[in-house]
């Protein structure tokens, strides 16, 4: 089993060119995406998201190839946003192809709300989390604000993750409440611009109560292939999560501020989750992709019995493959 190197070991690493390894990742999960029909409704959805419709609808094959795009692009931000705000002993590229696997266990459209706003909240955390030893901190919180502004115009519960935003403050800041001020301020503007652009154009008034109400979300698969699922994913969650307060026990407090502002992020997701499961039985994938895969790096990276590591990533991606072939 020692020969077994070829999948796992390159995204341990930090080596840019691995992230090429995404591609046929990708293709292979999502390879039918261009003749899959968007099936979330662009009524009473939020104005980002009905705008991106609109201007697919008259190519079948557009939404396709922009949810590939829109998540070969995510992946590697995820790494690197967790990368940057110091989450692991070591920099990896593991989280890019751990995303992309799980979020491959649930079959349907790809450019979903949910998907789209996650490219902007995750350059709002990058910010948020990068104010630590700065002095002058309002624009970068300004900035993430106003991110997450961008990220809600497409799914409107992404502006709930202010509240993530005001718990990175609160362990990375000492007190100041313009520092709360900032990001909220940021949010409200952006929804304010939005506003006065829709009006002036005489296009229909956004609806967020109608956005969350309506939505439509794919469902997680039922049977084995979710069964399969949960006897790789839970082992390697509860592994993960030991990994992660073993790390936090031994690092300095720039990292541990760090690692609590990533929990607060999750909590806030989980939040979102509820919301979502409370409304309609289920959630959009990326939800729990973007913690989980970052939680489940850490028996990854520590591992020394790395064929392990290989079997586990073999077994999500032949597992998504059955689901979305399927």
């Amino acid at each position: 089993m020692a020969g077994i190197r070829f999948f796992a070991a390159p995204f341990r690493t930090d080596q840019p060119l691995v992230l090429a390894l995404l591609l046929p990742v990708v293709a292979l999960l999502w390879w039918q995406q261009p003749v899959v029909p968007l099936s979330v409704a662009d009524q009473g959805g939020m104005p980002l998201y009905v705008a991106l419709v609109q201007r697919t609808m008259f190519w079948p094959w557009l939404p396709g190839l922009l949810g590939l795009l829109v998540a070969a692009w995510l992946a590697p931000l995820l790494a690197s946003t967790a990368n940057n705000a110091e989450l692991f002993d070591r920099r990896n590229r593991m989280p890019a192809v751990l995303i992309l696997l799980i979020m491959g266990l649930v079959k349907g459209p790809l450019l979903t709300p949910a998907l789209c706003g996650a490219i902007p909240l995750l350059f709002a955390l990058r910010r948020a989390w990068a104010i630590q030893g700065r002095n002058n901190v309002f624009g970068a919180l300004f900035g993430s604000g106003m991110l997450i502004g961008v990220a809600a115009l497409f799914y409107m519960p992404y502006a709930f993750m202010v509240v993530a935003l005001w718990a990175a403050v609160s362990v990375m800041r000492p007190f100041d409440w313009r520092d709360y001020a900032m990001p909220l301020a940021g949010t409200t503007l952006t929804f304010y611009f939005c506003w006065g652009i829709l009006r002036l154009s005489t296009q229909p008034p956004m609806q967020p109560m109608a956005a969350i109400l309506n939505a439509t979300h794919p469902a997680f698969p039922v049977g084995k292939p979710m069964i399969l699922a949960l006897v790789v994913l839970i082992p390697m969650l509860a592994l993960g999560v030991l990994g992660y307060v073993r790390s936090y026990q031994k690092t300095i407090m720039r990292e541990r501020n760090s690692r609590l502002a990533f929990l607060a992020l999750c909590w806030a997701l989980l939040a979102v989750i509820g919301l979502e499961l409370v409304i309609h039985g289920k959630f959009p994938v990326v939800l729990i992709a973007l913690p989980l895969a970052v939680v489940i790096t850490y028996p990854f990276i520590i591992t020394k019995r790395e064929w392990l590591a290989e079997v586990a990533l073999l077994a999500l991606l032949a597992i998504g493959c059955a689901v979305q072939w399927g």
